[in-house]
């Protein structure tokens, strides 16, 4: 509801898709002082001042994203745009798009995003979906993320924050299922080379930047204060969405900044994601060494460290072995020998 004598006419109502974005630059205006470029937002005035007509100059879309918190709301993360009588929604856990005709079906009770005659309108709305995506710099992987509708994933998740808040380790490691596999094929590996140090493990099998960043920021930290801190993770971003290499590169140095703010004084060894797949070829393996070639410029000379361990667990033609990672992903109990043994020389320049 808006009143502005002199420029809206009292009972005037208007079909303008408008976000919340854009009150800011709209006040702004109004009140004669500048916006700032980084306001992702549209001024209202011109459109108000045109009888707030939903003109061809105005927005012909909205694009909304809903992320979950830590209720876990019934309704599943995903993205969409909406227009006048479109809504176009995006599922990114399955992968699937849902497609609303709102004229037809103003309740959302049947996707048509399958049905032959609106493959077209599917289309023009999936490229207005990228193209806002890019407009606005979208990017998930640096988006915090819970996974806690999964029952595995949330007992871990807070057994690792109710550890957290008592350990006192030397050393922590960050990351996915290879990181967790430390308890399960490793554990004997660990028992050997980390048990000393007090060493917590903060791995998640399954996880993506998005969601490292989640539970750094909800208590996965506790009180730690680790001396170094080992961070391996974005190949969950390449497997699930093949993301692009600079997007999960990004997610990673959001998990950095926070490690630096939440722990300015632990060292941090940034570890190359370890290579997958059977062979050199491999487009996942090929991401992950697009994202290794960005991440590698984050160190910064001082608390970061970045090392590549990736020729450790290849043959010199590049394939992988079985016997040390069985799915040419994860690590077998002699790949994990292979980790500690090549991380080793980095944890004692560290003073560990």
């Amino acid at each position: 509801l808006i009143r502005w004598p002199g420029v809206i006419e009292p009972g005037t109502e208007s079909t303008a898709p408008i976000q919340n974005i854009d009150y800011a630059p709209t006040f702004l205006e109004v009140a004669g002082a500048e916006i700032p470029e980084a306001i992702q937002g549209r001024s209202m005035v011109s459109m108000m001042k045109d009888g707030c007509r939903a003109s061809s100059t105005w927005r012909d879309a909205v694009y909304y994203a809903y992320y979950e918190n830590a209720a876990v709301h019934m309704v599943p993360v995903h993205d969409g745009v909406r227009t006048e009588r479109y809504k176009l929604m995006f599922f990114p856990r399955g992968r699937h798009w849902n497609l609303f005709d709102l004229e037809t079906d103003p309740q959302e009770m049947k996707s048509v995003h399958d049905d032959p005659e609106y493959a077209d309108i599917l289309a023009g709305l999936q490229k207005r979906y990228y193209d806002l995506r890019d407009l606005y710099d979208v990017n998930t992987a640096t988006i915090p993320a819970t996974r806690g509708d999964e029952p595995g994933w949330q007992k871990r998740n807070l057994s690792m924050s109710k550890l957290a808040k008592t350990a006192k380790p030397k050393l922590a490691f960050i990351g996915d299922s290879i990181t967790q596999g430390w308890e399960g094929r490793g554990k004997k590996v660990w028992e050997e080379n980390y048990a000393e140090l007090d060493a917590i493990n903060l791995g998640i099998g399954g996880d993506r930047t998005e969601n490292i960043v989640w539970r750094l920021t909800h208590g996965n930290l506790g009180k730690i204060k680790p001396e170094v801190a080992v961070l391996m993770i974005g190949t969950n971003n390449t497997g699930h969405f093949m993301q692009d290499p600079t997007q999960i590169a990004e997610g990673v140095e959001k998990i950095l900044s926070i490690l630096q703010e939440k722990l300015p004084k632990t060292k941090i060894v940034l570890q190359a994601i370890m290579p997958r797949g059977k062979t050199k070829m491999d487009l996942m393996r090929l991401n992950n060494i697009a994202v290794n070639d960005r991440i590698a410029k984050m160190v910064d000379g001082e608390n970061i460290v970045y090392v590549d361990l990736g020729d450790h667990f290849m043959n010199e033609d590049g394939t992988i072995d079985p016997a040390i990672m069985p799915d040419y992903l994860h690590l077998s109990e002699k790949g994990y020998e292979i980790w500690a043994d090549a991380l080793s020389p980095t944890l004692q320049s560290l003073g560990l």
